[in-house]
């Protein structure tokens, strides 16, 4: 299988979230989620941004936009990402848990989209950037004023 950015990985869908002391998001834990212990669903729909949810124990958010004028997703790396708030920042990325956002409003971080593939001919108009059927991603998260980050990897495949 291929994508933009060479061969996709092979294997399940899994999530790895690191919290360092001094996150308020992950609490400092680790966590690791596949369809063994958690339902992970990535809205498929939206071809130009990774929104991916996470329910387990837990419920977890993962919001990566790169700007709106790339288009289709595609691999890259999108350094000095905000929380988004409006049309603020063109570029942002939002991570929570359960009811983490209060603790977490302004946030700045790093994501790279490793390696992505789209339904081929999803080119329907009204879905402009097209379906996601794979991607790999990591990405960094700080809240502002904390001590310690929030990072990841997501390897998700459509069932």
């Amino acid at each position: 299988m291929y994508g933009p950015g060479g061969p996709l990985q092979s294997g399940p869908t899994r999530v790895r979230i690191e919290s360092e002391a001094g996150d308020p998001v992950g609490g400092g834990r680790s966590y690791e989620y596949t369809a063994e212990n958690a339902v992970i669903s990535l809205d498929r729909w939206s071809g130009n941004v990774v929104n991916l949810t996470i329910t387990a124990n837990e419920r977890w958010g993962i919001q990566l936009a790169p700007p709106d004028n790339i288009g289709q997703l595609v691999p890259g790396s999108y350094e000095a990402s905000r929380t988004y708030q409006g049309s603020t920042y063109p570029t942002w990325i939002v991570i929570d848990k359960d009811s983490t956002r209060s603790t977490c409003r302004q946030s700045a971080g790093r994501f790279t989209i490793v390696r992505v593939e789209h339904v081929p001919d999803s080119k329907v108009e009204y879905l402009p950037y097209g379906v996601l059927a794979a991607v790999d991603a990591t990405f960094e998260q700080r809240c502002t004023g904390a001590t310690g980050s929030l990072r990841g990897t997501i390897h998700w495949r459509a069932e």
